[in-house]
């Protein structure tokens, strides 16, 4: 998943990932590059370095050292170990939610290294895989600061997941996240810097979701509801979410039908991508190397109607934009043909800033030059992750020149708040013959 901005940031306060595979290895005591596995897939598993991660993290009498334990020479990158390696996930989450020190963010995203290290599993983004350490590192990091940061285990029968200040959520495709998963997954997500990300107006949320999968897991399936809540001074309802970089096939999102998965309460009144004052030092890092922008404080119930949403079928990085209007155009129009036969057909919808606008309904009139109106066939299509209405159907019934007009569809709920839009095409000649059955 190809990312807005590489996370090409070193916390120098980080441990080195140790460079020799085994149980009697030490600690790097300088940045040298780690021993990697095989085919260059991630760190070499150091048993040792592993169950020194989960002491710094826990202490030497919690119970997750039992759980580091389980992890041996002979099970090490196997399925066996994957099963001890999310219940440390899941025990870097709970320790999270309840004794939270400000050097533990730094520290749980070592022992999540040392973990993956040693399990048998895959990054869905591609910048923290393999020899890119330190983007997995600072990722980690991130997503375990005690502000805006994400990072949960969850299972097929979850619903929905939010940051730790319940301002970013993720909500799982109709099904449940059983479709996402192989087993139990890691989820994570963090603010990610908004360098040259989209061309339309933006709102101030750049971030990233992206998961620790089993290896093998299947293919993602269906559409999950991603929502964030944004600072005073926004027209919600005009805010959509823009999914990858504008120069990277950027898409602006469609609302979803329905959002139950990710709770309304959301957007409560302490809600905020603002850190406060017991910020991490690692969190504080990543903000003045990236130049992280959050917005300020909410004030749900008098500015916000509830959190704004998209649905998206991967964890590419995301953003919340105000596209302004739909601009229209003629992708592709008929430039001639006969009646009762399919005519190629295209309508682009954007952004006010040029960006693709998805899930957008596009309706097809057409007349003749001396205004007589035709009753075509195939006149409506939703515009697709490219922005484009595709009509494989449409037909002109009666012979003459004709023009075109596309028009946004009045009813669509995504442009509830947009005031209609529309484009009329050039001329072009059709003439009788055809006899193709319609097909709407």
């Amino acid at each position: 998943m190809t990312r807005a901005s590489s996370l090409a940031v070193a916390f120098g306060a980080a441990l080195a990932l140790g460079a020799c595979a085994g149980e009697g290895g030490q600690l790097a005591t300088s940045p040298e590059a780690p021993a990697f596995q095989a085919a260059g897939v991630g760190p070499a598993c150091n048993l040792t370095d592993l169950r020194k991660a989960t002491s710094a993290l826990f202490g030497n009498r919690d119970p997750a050292n039992d759980i580091a334990k389980k992890f041996t020479s002979k099970n090490q990158n196997t399925p066996a170990a994957t099963t001890f390696a999310y219940q440390l996930f899941g025990a870097i989450e709970t320790k999270r939610g309840s004794s939270w020190a400000g050097s533990d963010a730094a520290k749980g995203a070592e022992l999540t290294l040392q973990v993956i290290a040693c399990s048998l599993v895959d990054y869905t983004d591609e910048n923290l895989e393999g020899t890119n350490t330190d983007n997995a590192r600072a990722a980690f990091t991130a997503a375990l600061d005690a502000g805006p940061g994400t990072y949960a285990v969850v299972s097929g029968s979850e619903t929905s997941i939010t940051s730790k200040n319940a301002a970013a959520g993720l909500g799982a495709p109709v099904g449940g996240f059983g479709l996402w998963l192989g087993g139990q997954t890691l989820i994570i997500g963090y603010s990610i810097a908004p360098v040259n990300f989209t061309s339309e107006d933006d709102a101030g949320v750049f971030y990233e979701w992206s998961m620790v999968r089993p290896a093998g897991s299947g293919a993602l399936n269906g559409l999950a509801t991603i929502s964030y809540c944004v600072g005073n001074g926004f027209d919600d309802d005009a805010l959509r979410v823009q999914h990858l970089p504008s120069g990277n096939g950027g898409t602006i999102l469609p609302v979803p039908a329905q959002t139950a998965t990710i709770p309304i309460a959301l957007c409560d009144p302490l809600a905020s991508l603002q850190p406060d004052a017991a910020e991490s030092f690692a969190s504080r890092m990543l903000e003045g190397l990236l130049d992280v922008i959050r917005p300020d404080p909410l004030f749900a119930g008098t500015l916000l109607k509830g959190p704004v949403s998209g649905t998206l079928g991967d964890f590419s990085p995301t953003a919340v934009v105000d596209p302004g209007n739909t601009e229209m155009s003629f992708a592709v129009q008929p430039t001639g043909g006969t009646t009762n036969t399919s005519l190629p057909l295209q309508v682009l919808v954007t952004g006010a800033g040029g960006t693709p606008w998805e899930g957008v309904e596009v309706a097809i009139t057409a007349a003749e030059n001396n205004g007589t109106t035709l009753n075509p066939c195939g006149t409506t299509a939703v515009t697709n992750g490219d922005g484009l209405a595709i009509f494989p159907n449409f037909q002109i019934n009666k012979p003459g020149v004709v023009h075109l007009t596309a028009h946004t569809v009045s009813t669509d709920d995504d442009l509830e708040t947009y005031p209609a839009d529309s484009v009329v095409s050039a001329d072009f000649v059709v003439t009788g013959a055809g006899n193709e059955a319609c097909q709407e």
